[in-house]
């Protein structure tokens, strides 16, 4: 298992050649703006392929992107990098409330925005780019007809802070 590239919120040191490296691309992907809808342009860029990233780090990156933004485009030149807390979302589509058909999705996003945003890409396309499928009671054929949507935090602690990730490698050390 591979170390992930998600810092933690307290590391604010310059950017990496790595992170400089996916900074420069999603910039460059995203015209060197900050869209409203840059998730969807990301995952149809391959950025997850051309990076091995996972879904929970292209989000992280898109919100990195986001904190540090600058109009040249230089993320070399940042010395207090802005951290994003992530968090867990569970994000539930509803299909027809008289029916009370939904979906379920988990996605690790910075705000309530870019994880709905992420999970319209992944109901929209039917894959699981950025988030992890729970459960799911739309019948196919059907999945246009959503009349809402609620977001909901699984954890209220952000993932990429210190104590959290303490308790999980301890987690995994008891076993």
């Amino acid at each position: 298992m591979r170390k992930s590239l998600i810092r933690l919120v307290s590391n604010s040191n310059p950017f990496n050649r790595v992170e400089i490296d996916i900074l420069k691309y999603i910039y460059k992907v995203l015209n060197g703006e900050v869209p409203q809808t840059g998730v969807q342009s990301l995952i149809r860029s391959n950025i997850k392929g051309t990076y091995a990233l996972n879904g929970s780090e292209l989000m992280y990156f898109y919100a990195l992107y986001k904190m540090n933004y600058l109009e040249s485009g230089d993320f070399s030149s940042i010395e207090n990098v802005e951290i994003p807390k992530m968090y867990d979302y569970n994000v539930n589509f509803l299909q027809d409330v008289s029916a009370w058909r939904s979906t379920d999705h988990n996605v690790i996003a910075a705000n309530d925005e870019d994880a709905h945003e992420a999970m319209d890409y992944d109901f929209d396309y039917g894959e699981e780019e950025v988030s992890s499928f729970i459960n799911d009671y739309v019948e196919t054929g059907d999945s246009h007809d959503v009349f809402d949507s609620e977001i909901t935090h699984n954890l209220h602690e952000p993932i990429n802070e210190t104590r959290i990730i303490i308790k999980n490698i301890l987690k995994e050390y008891k076993k």
